[in-house]
């Protein structure tokens, strides 16, 4: 019911309507108590007379209340269900675009208070949800206020479907009056995950950002539709006219729209707080050889969001590119050139994730999503697959000439010409094939499988050279002159770089790690500082092979393992793979029913999980830069504890008593290296103890009493893995192989009560779960149908749960092994979750991480070595 004049609503007396919308109807007010004007929001009356949503209510606007900045109108407080608001004067944006649209630059000074408020607000952790020119004012004065910032939130899932409204007045939109499916905000400025009725996030209001920022520059909206069907289907599947933007606007605020408004979140802009630098001019190349423009490391590790659109069908690439000659000769400008995606599949390319060409023209990667390479170019937004690369490729170097690509294959050492071709085979064997360097000697070297030696072959073929570096852990060998090598080793606990004479003796040169030669004459590699890597520079005699004068630092926190991510080309410029990486990925508890919520843990860079058997606590598994760390999270109160920390260690199980984890780790002391199985107590204090003399070892599961640990282990050739057990009660324990055939087995997961155990294999030519009786493991029963790995047997042994294709499937198991009529489908995963998912013991719930790919940027500091005397 309309309110009257003379209504008092507390101290609040109202005065005159101002209108009214799908989130309430407004009124002016005087504020009794202190004289002043307020805006009054009355609930709608559904919500209005429903207690317990009104408390809900009330609670977010507590929250909403602390959001105090300039450019957001605020609330004042809480009033028999109607919302005290700040009475902000002046037309709104959408009035104002009415006129036509708005000059360049004023709609540049109004956007970038807009990219501050959304900046203030996310920072708050709140997203608007409903950012549109109705919901922008603009004073006299040319300030800014955002108006109704997180009440889209608040009201969420409380409004029934309103059948006729106005596109670009109604704020609130549902298509159920349920929690699931529901559509909020306005149909012309929604984003195409908030059409589809998704979780939003802050990017939600990033795309309605850039659109905002699309209607003042052209007068007309981004998606335009005659009704809410044809307005929601523009925004899932048409582009903006383009070509209707002013030719005057600036090249960075046109890259800015068009990576606003991918219609793909994971492309989209990442940080309402780069548009703001954006607008702002941050990014602008007109750096002067007096003042050169250096970003912070917050804003260069942030640049690959404005520069250029991700091209997502190859891989998620993103940069500012400027040419080497429009900077000053000394110089040091940072951009990023793209951003790689990393996932399960493609972990083994951290040591080496992209290679530059001499002349910096080129960058070959290694594709995330469809496997193989893809070339970008330095100087363009062209990013092209080679043609020819099988999907396993990985580890790309350039030749000299730039000509060529050599890269690791399917167990061999391989070359493609960089315009695409039939790869060249130009070794085999059962050496990873990773660290390669292309030498002036048109020698293409790499450590051995054990990293004990190091092997060169030429690149137009002939036999495998081997030079060995006894109870040494050797990384890279380059090449040269009068016979020389250069070798980043591990030796005595030491790592550094030495040279090998001809005649055997090993010279130091310096301590560090992963050295390699740049164009320019350089010296580049890795030194560890405190709990940080970072690449140094020092210049380097060939023909003397002796450092000349000081190293210096050219980057910081890079991530470094086996290898350091960082290349250069003759121009001098640095290319090296920030050490932040950045991940939306969130772990989430499914019920049968396919809803699902998040667990308490943080988003962040989540490869893999796994519960205990109590299903008190669950092991996590983070990429940290090049490695990856165990962590655990009491499921109760959220609790997060680190329990390892700076190795490499991977793949976790638990021991039954919630005391330990048994996991992978390949340590790179030489005298460790027959050791890959360890454990680690989780209180947090980080001590490890090595489990069994096996490499290339990987933990399934322990026996229910704690005395047995079955893994999977790689042969020496890596031609199959076998199945094996070790006991964890004896002093000097002794491994038993369980199961060796011609074909690969892994993952073996035992019975609770010792009858059964279920395992992965590829016999059938794709990677299949069977189970088997301990006793005869040759007698065994395929489970799944459609790829899948075991999860776990049920507490009594009477089930066995495991994935199969994308779902997660369970089947009886009786007296004589699985009941095959019994298999039935019960929960749905996506079909990349191998490795990544876990059921509770009743088989109700099962925990998954949701997001895809996780992403690291490949940063370039311009003119680095150029300037490095």
């Amino acid at each position: 019911m309309p309110l009257a004049a003379g209504t008092r609503l507390g101290p609040y007396e109202i005065t005159a309507p101002i209108g009214k919308g799908g989130m309430g109807e407004v009124y002016r007010a005087r504020d009794t108590k202190l004289d002043r004007a307020v805006a009054i929001k009355v609930l709608p009356e559904e919500l209005a007379s429903d207690q317990e949503r009104v408390a809900r209510f009330e609670r977010e606007a507590k929250l909403l209340a602390s959001l105090n900045h300039p450019n957001i109108a605020s609330i004042y407080g809480f009033e028999s269900s109607g919302l005290v608001l700040e009475l902000v004067e002046g037309p709104t944006l959408a009035e104002r675009i009415v006129e036509g649209p708005i000059p360049v630059q004023e709609a540049i000074a109004i956007a970038r208070q807009i990219a501050d408020a959304l900046e203030a607000g996310h920072g708050a952790g709140v997203v608007h949800r409903d950012l549109k020119p109705a919901n922008v004012k603009v004073k006299e004065d040319g300030t800014v206020k955002v108006l109704d910032y997180g009440l889209a939130k608040a009201l969420e899932g409380e409004l029934t479907t309103v059948a006729d409204f106005e596109l670009s007045h109604s704020p609130t939109l549902t298509r159920q009056a349920t929690h699931i499916g529901v559509i909020l905000g306005t149909a012309a400025y929604m984003s195409p995950e908030q059409a589809k009725g998704k979780r939003v996030d802050k990017r939600a209001d990033i795309w309605a950002f850039g659109a905002v920022l699309y209607e003042m520059l052209t007068g007309k909206r981004a998606f335009a539709g005659e009704d809410v069907s044809e307005t929601l289907a523009h925004v899932l599947t048409k582009e903006p006219e383009w070509e209707a933007l002013p030719s005057e606007i600036p090249g960075v605020l046109r890259q800015l729209l068009r990576i606003c408004l991918a219609k793909d979140a994971k492309q989209r802009l990442r940080d309402i707080g780069d548009a703001r630098l954006a607008l702002e001019g941050a990014f602008e190349t007109n750096a002067t050889p007096g003042e050169p423009r250096i970003p912070t490391r917050k804003t260069r590790a942030l640049l690959a969001a404005i520069g250029v659109l991700a091209i997502a069908t190859v891989v998620t690439t993103w940069g500012w590119f400027r040419a080497a000659r429009s900077f000053p000769a000394v110089a040091r400008n940072t951009y990023v050139a793209a951003t790689l995606g990393i996932n399960e599949h493609n972990l083994t390319a951290l040591t080496d994730r992209f290679a530059v060409s001499a002349d910096g023209t080129l960058l070959a990667l290694v594709d995330p999503t469809r496997g193989g390479l893809v070339l970008r170019r330095t100087s363009g937004l062209e990013v092209t697959p080679v043609m020819g690369a099988p999907p396993q490729a990985r580890s790309p170097v350039f030749s000299p000439d730039g000509a060529w690509i050599a890269f690791s294959g399917v167990r061999a050492l391989m070359k493609i010409p960089t315009a695409g071709g039939q790869p060249t085979v130009l070794a085999e064997g059962t050496d990873y094939f990773i660290n390669l360097t292309w030498g002036a000697d048109d020698r293409i070297r790499y450590p051995s499988l054990q990293n004990d030696a190091i092997r060169s072959v030429s690149a137009s073929g002939g036999p495998v050279e081997t030079v060995s570096f006894p109870r040494a852990w050797v990384s890279r060998g380059v090449g040269l002159p009068n016979g020389r090598l250069l070798v980043s080793l591990m030796t005595e606990g030491e790592r550094q770089i030495a040279v090998r004479e001809p005649d055997g003796t090993l010279r130091k040169v310096l301590a560090g790690w992963d050295a390699r030669l740049a164009p320019t004459g350089h010296l580049l590699f890795s030194r560890e500082e405190g709990r940080t890597w970072s690449v140094l520079a020092a210049r380097f005699d060939v023909n003397t092979a002796r450092v000349e004068g000081e190293a210096e630092v050219l980057a910081q926190d890079v991530p470094v393992r086996y290898a350091t991510p960082a290349g250069a080309d003759a121009a001098g410029n640095l290319f090296y793979i920030a050490g932040t990486t950045r991940s939306d990925r969130r772990v989430v508890l499914l019920d049968r029913a396919g809803a699902e919520r998040e667990l308490p843990v943080p988003p962040g860079t989540w490869v893999s999980q796994t519960l205990s058997a109590d299903g008190r606590w669950l092991a996590l598994d983070r990429l940290e830069g090049a490695n990856r760390t165990l962590w655990t999270v009491a499921l109760d109160t959220g609790a997060l504890t680190q329990v390892t920390y700076l190795d490499d260690t991977f793949a976790p199980v638990w021991a039954p008593d919630s005391r330990r984890l048994f996991y992978t780790s390949f340590p790179i002391d030489a005298d460790q290296r027959s050791t890959s199985l360890w454990s680690v107590l989780t209180d947090g204090q980080g001590k490890v103890e090595p489990v069994a003399a096996q490499w290339d070892a990987y933990p399934g599961a322990v026996s229910s009493d704690g005395r047995l640990l079955y893994y999977h282990a790689y042969s020496s050739d890596q031609a199959r893995s076998d199945i094996l057990s070790v006991p964890l009660d004896g002093a000097a324990p002794e491994p038993t192989v369980l199961l060796a055939t011609p074909a690969s087995e892994a993952r073996p997961t035992p019975s609770p009560d010792g009858r059964w155990l279920a395992y992965e294999t590829n016999a059938s030519g794709t990677e299949e779960t069977r189970v088997a009786p301990l006793s005869d493991l040759a007698a065994s029963i395929q489970v799944s149908t459609r790829g899948g790995s075991p999860i776990r047997f049920s507490p009594d042994s009477t089930k066995f749960y495991f994935t199969d294709g994308d779902t997660i499937a369970s089947v009886d198991v009786g007296s004589r092994g699985p009941v095959l009529a019994s298999r039935s489908a019960i929960f749905s995963v996506p079909g990349d979750q191998h490795g990544r998912v876990s059921v509770t013991s009743d088989g109700n719930h099962a925990v998954a991480i949701r997001g895809g790919l996780i992403y690291s940027d490949i940063v370039v500091l311009q003119n680095a070595l150029s300037a490095s005397r």
